[in-house]
């Protein structure tokens, strides 16, 4: 059924339709529990960057390559879906845009890697800048999505994780 979901997400994105796009994908994902608020959206989102901070403070590229793939069958495309909502979030409900992406890192967390993961943690990192949090901590986790990206060989999300790494994180950072 989430299927159906994402197809209909995808071809609503290609139609520019976005708002439409991220609202079927909320609504998806709800049926494996996950939630978003409609009211109070700011309080939600400083909740969870700051469960997101917690939960990837010490992380580094070997520890998520140690992740384990994601193994729980009804989970693959809820976060196949979740990553997408990512992204278009971003020109769609961008209120909503880094708490969908905190989510995302979340449950790649919880649940295991998957190929959005990479794209995920550039956008985080993209996120903590746009936040003011330290030009290093934001550079980390792009250095982190590159590397992840490089070694792991995801080809569906080269371009979010290259345009959101060098083209919004690496430019403070890197001559």
């Amino acid at each position: 059924q989430l299927r159906a979901y994402y197809i209909r997400v995808k071809a609503l994105a290609s139609q520019a339709e976005m708002e439409p796009a991220v609202d079927v994908g909320l609504e998806a994902m709800k049926l494996v529990g996950v939630k978003m608020p409609s009211r109070n959206v700011l309080m939600h989102t400083l909740f969870d960057l700051a469960k997101t901070r917690c939960l990837m403070k010490r992380k580094c590229v070997e520890d998520l390559l140690q992740l384990h793939p994601i193994e729980e069958r009804h989970m693959i495309p809820a976060l196949r879906l979740m990553n997408l909502l990512c992204t278009i979030s971003a020109s769609g409900k961008r209120t909503l845009c880094p708490l969908i992406c905190f989510k995302s890192v979340q449950l790649n967390m919880k649940y295991g890697m998957t190929e959005g993961m990479p794209a995920s943690i550039a956008l985080y990192g993209a996120l903590l800048l746009r936040f003011g949090f330290s030009i290093t901590e934001a550079a980390k986790y792009s250095e982190i999505a590159t590397t992840l990206q490089q070694r792991l060989g995801y080809k569906e999300t080269i371009a979010n994780v290259t345009m959101l790494t060098y083209g919004i994180v690496f430019p403070f950072t890197k001559p």
